[in-house]
C-alpha cells in the first residue's frame, strides 16, 4: 500500500508522553498538579475543578493561590498552588501499569490573544503500582500555557 508523502510524515511525529505515577498496593497514588502559567490567568470565580480518575476512584480538587497583584486581573489568579490529588489503591491490586485520567473545566483567559474560554481538560496519566520491594517516587504534572489551551 502506497501512503502519500505527508501522511507518511504526519505518521512520524511521535506523540506527547503519557506522565506517570507510582505507587504501593494498600496506599495512595498521589499527584500534584502544578501550574506554570505565563500567558494564560485561570478566573478565581468560575468553577475551575479537576480530578484524577483511577480504576479505583477517583479524587478532585480545585486550584488555588494569590489574587493577581495587577487590579485590571483581580478576578484572576495571580499565582496558583500545587494541587494534590490522592487516591488510595486497594491492598489486593497487582503490580502493573493502569490507566488514569485527569479531567475537568478550567476557566482561563490568553492575555496575548485577549480571549476567554472554558478548556475542559481530558489528559492521559499511567499509574504504575510498584511490588512492595520498589521505591515508589513522587510526581508532578506541570499544566502549562500549551496543556490549558489544547496545543500539547
Amino acid at each position: 500500500m502506497f501512503l502519500p508523502p505527508l501522511l507518511a510524515v504526519s505518521l512520524l511525529v511521535p506523540a506527547a508522553p503519557v506522565p506517570q505515577v507510582t505507587a504501593h498496593a494498600g496506599a495512595a497514588v498521589s499527584l500534584t498538579v502544578t501550574f506554570p502559567l505565563k500567558e494564560v490567568l485561570l478566573n478565581r470565580a468560575a468553577p475551575n475543578r479537576l480530578t484524577l480518575y483511577t480504576p479505583w476512584g477517583g479524587a478532585a480538587g480545585a486550584p488555588s493561590g494569590a489574587v493577581h497583584t495587577q487590579p485590571e486581573f483581580k478576578s484572576y489568579f495571580g499565582s496558583l498552588r500545587p494541587l494534590l490529588l490522592r487516591v488510595p489503591v486497594p491492598p489486593n491490586v497487582r503490580p502493573g501499569l493502569y490507566a488514569a485520567r485527569l479531567s475537568g473545566p478550567l476557566f482561563v483567559c490568553n492575555t496575548k490573544a485577549a480571549i476567554c474560554v472554558r478548556r475542559d481538560l481530558n489528559l492521559a496519566v499511567n499509574v504504575r503500582v510498584m511490588p512492595a520491594s520498589e521505591t515508589v517516587l513522587s510526581a508532578s504534572l506541570p499544566l502549562t500555557d500549551r496543556v490549558v489551551e489544547g496545543r500539547r
